[in-house]
């Protein structure tokens, strides 16, 4: 709570909203920082690269996030900022938001408000690669894109680091930039014509973890009001002791570790973000490795607790939640080669088996391969993409809907199922083109327009009311044992019952073995 009583503090300091000019013709506002001059894009007024935290670079780096400071005159809003470190560029000055409004939303309409939560393994990603003007168009809502630290930039965790970071510990910066984000949204919304007692978190994959680990993290309690998990809810994370161990191991390839063995952070400091994420994967060994260190450690006082225990305990913020999956996840990561060469036979079958299910569950491929025997599939490509989607996605998701439920959340769940989402069906990430604007968007037929503006009026219904129902669309009911999901695809919108999903997911075999 220490980090966010700061940005509170802080924004006292600095003058309320209020009317301000900018170039003719240009959006303008006041948020409590200064004034801001954004542009009109595509019939939705853009306020790009607005900082809503002080540049983690220095000594800030791998600290909680600071307030950004006050500016005079009026700031330009109109070019996204730097993405964060990552695969393909960045700088650590990225903690920028995005706010898109519908052109007459400045004039106090308190509209509901979205904060996307960009996906990437944690490890890449940011606001700018999301566009939402679907959503502020047909939904009449305000729509907020962040960028937060990724990789192990955004996770590193040390002894040395708990010591500064004061209650919120080490090994979870990137989940509480999300957070002085949504106090940035909180404070400054209502400039942009959003309700700010009315914030809805949503995120995709990475972004999906995130939106359920700010469920189960103290210190975001108070910032957002629902939340949307999109393929992600559940996701395994790693205790605080062994995500120390792979930081020490990290400072050790960094040559930052001192006679006793302890990290020296100021060494750390000094090294560029290449070296640091060139140490990570040269500490882990392979991407899922690295990502799995990248998600926030469990055992800090930002993240006391995995998403299960937190349910279990009851020791969530009760807000509202849908959590969903697609039904051919693990098509996009063996297609795309992202769990390595695609397999061809039954050697390749089991060896790709022990590399994305025996490293991260433990569990022998024999084992699997029995239960996934290629006899049942058309390759051994589409036995692998299903093991993984149902390990990582499908019953992760039914797991956490009920745990969910029992802890009195009030839930709606959903499977994405339409097969012409993408050339891999309705693979990870599929449904994306479905709520922004994006290539395939604009390829869409008569029948997948009408699909996206189903979805649109489900996501923007669930922002504005707290569930997805309304006039015109078919009934989405809430979870029970009985009918757990609605179906999501083009003329196939409707219930489907837990034990359905279940056996088709092969969900009792993976609450059996891991």
């Amino acid at each position: 709570m220490s980090v966010i009583l700061a940005f509170s503090a802080a924004a006292l300091m600095v003058a309320g909203p209020a009317e301000a000019t900018g170039p003719a013709g240009s959006p303008t506002v006041r948020v409590r920082q200064g004034s801001l001059a954004g542009s009109v894009v595509a019939g939705v007024d853009r306020f790009a690269g607005v900082p809503y935290a002080a540049p983690p670079v220095g000594a800030l780096r791998w600290q909680p996030p600071k307030p950004a400071p006050a500016w005079t005159g009026v700031r330009g809003a109109t070019a996204f900022g730097s993405q964060c470190p990552q695969a393909t560029g960045g700088v650590e000055d990225c903690l920028y938001l995005n706010v898109y409004t519908p052109p007459d939303a400045a004039a106090g309409r308190n509209l509901p408000v979205m904060v996307y939560l960009p996906g990437g393994a944690f490890v890449v990603g940011a606001g700018s690669d999301y566009d939402p003007t679907p959503l502020v168009t047909r939904g009449d809502v305000v729509v907020v894109t962040i960028n937060y630290r990724l990789g192990l930039l955004g996770a590193l965790a040390l002894p040395g680091l708990d010591a500064e970071a004061g209650p919120a510990g080490s090994g979870a910066y990137g989940l509480l930039d999300q957070q002085a984000a949504l106090s940035w949204v909180r404070q400054n919304i209502r400039a942009f014509g959003g309700d700010d007692r009315n914030v809805t978190l949503f995120g995709e994959s990475a972004g999906a973890t995130y939106t359920c680990l700010n469920v189960a993290s103290p210190t975001a309690a108070g910032l957002f009001d629902a939340g949307i998990s999109e393929s992600g809810c559940g996701l395994p994370t790693t205790p605080m002791a062994k995500a120390q161990q792979f930081g020490l191991a990290l400072a050790h390839q960094l040559g930052c570790t001192t006679a006793d063995g302890a990290a020296d952070i100021a060494c750390l400091r000094s090294k560029s973000s290449d070296a640091v994420n060139a140490a990570a994967a040269a500490v882990g060994g392979n991407p899922s490795a690295v990502q799995l260190a990248s998600i926030p450690a469990v055992g800090g006082g930002a993240l006391p607790l995995s998403v299960d225990a937190a349910f279990q305990q009851r020791k969530v913020n009760k807000v509202p939640l849908v959590i969903g999956t697609n039904a051919n996840e693990g098509r996009l990561f063996v297609y795309g080669q992202v769990s390595g060469p695609i397999p061809t036979d039954q050697a390749s079958y089991l060896a790709t088996l022990q590399i994305v299910v025996t490293s991260t569950f433990g569990v022998p491929a024999a084992t699997v391969a029995a239960e996934y025997p290629l006899a049942n599939y058309s390759s051994p490509a589409e036995a692998v993409s299903a093991v993984i989607g149902d390990s990582s996605f499908s019953c992760n998701s039914l797991r956490e809907d009920g745990l969910a439920a029992a802890a009195g959340v009030r839930l709606f769940g959903y499977e994405f199922t339409e097969p012409h989402a993408s050339p891999l069906g309705a693979s990870h990430g599929s449904e994306l083109p479905y709520l922004f604007a994006m290539p395939a968007t604009a390829q869409f037929d008569a029948t997948q327009r009408n699909l996206a503006n189903q979805m649109i009026d489900y996501w923007t219904s669930i922002a504005r009311t707290h569930q997805p129902n309304r006039p015109g669309l078919p009934v989405w009911p809430p979870y029970s044992p009985a009918t757990v999901l609605q179906n999501i695809a083009a003329g196939a919108i409707g219930p489907v019952s837990t034990a359905t999903f279940a056996q088709n997911h092969h969900c009792d075999f993976w609450k059996n073995v891991t």
